[in-house]
């Protein structure tokens, strides 16, 4: 009688774990599904663990962590350079690529930087930063096309000057073609795009680490030898991001072996340990990149500013993009130049693009990141664009041209699109012009 009791206890015990694992495994199904938006995919969860292993890889970081100088923040490229002017610019000799004409001068431009008009050539220049060089990588020959058909350029050769770089911000644009005019560059035609920069990577970027916000992003890392170098020993935190680093490779690795892969659950505790641990990471990355104790000095912080409320701070961007716009247009009248401005799309600006799971999963974060900044400054930005025009200034408001596009454009949960939202961008440009021109 003994036995029997025990082995149905047994059955009762083996089922009800059973059935708790069941219903464990049930819930997490369909708290993943909610959390991504779309049903759970084992197979999605397996790329996400191998893109966390390939951006953490432990042999790289490791050795990066015994640099005795800060490590290079990923937004800054290897071969960026400072430049007295505008900020930084592009040290190709770095680079195995095949030279251009504009490498001579930090740019990315296959033709000269600083060219003289004649009747023959028409000199278009495209400038602002990340946005704008995928309109030059992608949008060059909808230009060449839509322009050449202008009766006014028939005949004309077009030359395009790349005056983009990733990152570029007012009034950078506005120094850099000065500098360039003073050299002895000549222009026809300017073509400028720009706006997110300039109200997203202040507030995120150079407030935080106590830097004036129209200094160039990032600046406190940049300028960091402008400290004396014994306040630049950071061993130990660049350990600390190391050691994260490496654990979230090695708990991306463990779930992604047998059997826990197959299980929900285990992938559900694999999710909410990685967001902590990168949530642990960032703030560890930021702590070291504003680490510097030299980084209160005048050369790293440029003028004190500081803001009663994030209103008046990007009224303040704003102003500042929109003087920098206006300067360049009246420098460009003296000059007897064609100015257009552009105020580039973005994802977070409400009610701009309809968007399936896919892409929103790709280019949408429900919070933080970049999200705050556009939707704050970009109606302030649309506000002073209205009175660009108003003096005069052949501005264009770009942030509604993917209203009436479902297909997926953007490409991240920053900013950028893809060439298919390139095309489609250089086509509301290149209609700009067009229209003016006639």
């Amino acid at each position: 009688m003994n036995a029997a009791r025990f082995k149905k206890r047994l059955l009762l015990t083996v089922a009800s774990g059973c059935l708790l694992v069941l219903l464990l495994e049930l819930a997490s199904f369909v708290y993943l599904s909610v959390a991504d938006g779309k049903l759970y995919s084992p197979e999605h969860l397996s790329a996400r663990r191998e893109a966390v292993i390939l951006a953490n890889d432990a042999t790289h970081r490791t050795a990066a962590a015994h640099d005795p100088l800060p490590q290079r923040p990923e937004c800054i490229q290897a071969n960026e350079v400072i430049h007295p002017y505008f900020g930084f610019a592009n040290d190709l000799s770095r680079l195995s690529v095949k030279p251009m004409d504009g490498f001579d001068f930090g740019f990315y431009s296959s033709e000269s930087v600083v060219n003289r008009r004649s009747d023959d050539t028409l000199i278009v220049c495209i400038t602002g930063g990340s946005f704008a060089g995928n309109i030059v990588s992608f949008g060059l020959e909808t230009l060449r096309e839509r322009l050449s058909a202008i009766p006014a350029f028939d005949g004309r050769r077009l030359l395009f000057v790349n005056l983009t770089q990733g990152g570029f911000k007012q009034p950078q644009q506005l120094m850099a073609i000065s500098y360039l005019m003073v050299l002895g560059a000549e222009f026809d035609l300017i073509i400028n795009v720009d706006g997110f920069n300039e109200v997203a990577l202040p507030p995120s970027e150079n407030l935080p680490m106590g830097v004036f916000p129209s200094f160039p992003r990032s600046w406190h890392w940049r300028s960091q030898t402008a400290a004396s170098f014994e306040d630049l020993n950071l061993s130990p935190m660049f350990d600390d991001v190391a050691r994260l680093r490496l654990q979230r490779v090695d708990a991306a690795t463990w779930f992604g072996e047998a059997p826990q892969r197959y299980s929900v659950s285990a992938s559900l505790l694999w999710t909410i340990l990685d967001e902590r641990m990168d949530h642990a990471l960032a703030a560890k990355e930021r702590a070291l990149s504003g680490s510097n104790r030299g980084a209160g000095r005048y050369a790293q912080t440029g003028p004190h500013s500081e803001f009663t409320s994030m209103d008046q701070l990007f009224e303040h961007l704003a102003s500042v993009w929109s003087q920098s716009s206006l300067q360049l247009f009246q420098l460009c009248q003296a000059n007897h130049i064609a100015y257009f401005h552009f105020l580039q799309p973005n994802q977070y600006v409400p009610h701009s693009k309809p968007m399936g799971q896919e892409e929103r999963a790709t280019a949408i974060l429900r919070e933080g990141g970049y999200r705050p900044c556009v939707l704050q400054g970009y109606p302030v930005l649309r506000r002073r664009g209205q009175r660009l025009v108003e003096h005069g200034v052949p501005f264009t408001d770009l942030t509604l041209v993917f209203q009436d596009v479902h297909d997926p454009v953007y490409v991240d949960t920053c900013c950028h699109v893809g060439e298919f939202g390139s095309r489609i961008a250089t086509e509301a440009i290149a209609a700009v012009l067009q229209d003016h021109f006639r």
